[in-house]
Formats: structure tokens, sequence, C-alpha cells
């Protein structure tokens, strides 16, 4: 039963540092600006641990070892449901602090309207607007099933 988590939590590890790094360069290939720049900036500073500009198999490995080590908290080698969820949980309190702090533009620890409307109108301009009429392929204003299950399979190929 541990050998079988052990390699279930091992296969779950190397495909999502797969995950991130082919991620990564399909954004780096998308050219959405500053936004896709910084995330790529992000997984060099993650991943690139001699800096030359690329991440080689071991610097993957390792970066793999290091968030295995992170979930274990106990150290007892496997990773349990709790531990996995713990760490999901730190993943995302720590996403929701980053942006968090790019929204608090003043830096008074609250997000006002004001600077909720300022973000909408920099550098996430029309986001929202760019991703209803991808998906609203046929542009009658609506958004049907069919629409979002057609993008999806367009996103798969």
């Amino acid at each position: 039963m541990r050998q079988r988590l052990r390699l279930a939590t091992r296969a779950l590890a190397l495909g999502l540092i797969a995950a991130t790094t082919a991620g990564a360069v399909v954004l780096s290939k998308q050219g959405d600006g500053d936004r896709r720049g910084h995330h790529i900036d992000r997984l060099f500073e993650k991943l690139d641990a001699n800096g030359d500009g690329a991440i080689d198999r071991a610097e993957a490995e390792a970066a793999r070892k290091e968030r295995f080590a992170r979930a274990d908290t106990d150290g007892d080698g496997v990773i349990s449901k709790g531990e996995m969820t713990a760490a999901a949980v730190r993943r995302a309190e720590e996403r929701a602090a980053r942006i968090f702090a790019r929204l608090d533009g003043n830096g008074d620890g609250v997000v006002d309207e004001a600077e909720m409307s300022a973000m909408k109108k920099g550098r996430h301009s029309h986001r929202g607007d760019r991703l209803f009429d991808r998906y609203d392929a046929d542009g009658d204003g609506r958004v049907t099933r069919e629409e979002i299950e057609a993008q999806r399979a367009r996103r798969r190929n």
C-alpha cells in the first residue's frame, strides 16, 4: 500500500513539474505580455538553480524533491491526504496574498472599489471581455454550453 502511495505521489509530482514547465513554454509562445512573462520569470526563479537561463532535468528533479519534502510535513517519506490538502491550502493562500498585494494599491490592507476598478483599467483591462468573446463563438452576446465545450475541445488540440 505504501509503495503504491509513493508511486502515485511521485507520478503526481512529476506531472506537476511537467505541467508547470510545459505551461511556461505554451505561455511564452502565446504572447500575452507582462502577465505571462511574470509567470515565466517566477518559474525560472524557482527552478533555474544555477541561473544559466535554462532548466535542466537535475533542476526539475531537485524542485520536485523539494516540493515533496515541503508537503511531507511529518518526514515519513509519504504524503497523506491531510498533508496534500494542507500543501494545496498553503499554495492557495500564497497565491491569494500575491493577488491581494497587487490589488491593494495604497497598501492599507484592504481593497476598495476604486482599487479594483484601477486594476481593471490597468494591465487586466478587457481581460474578461476577451475571455467572453473567445467563448462567444457566434458573436451573439451569449455563451452557450456548446460554445464552452467547443472552446475546451479547441484548447485540447
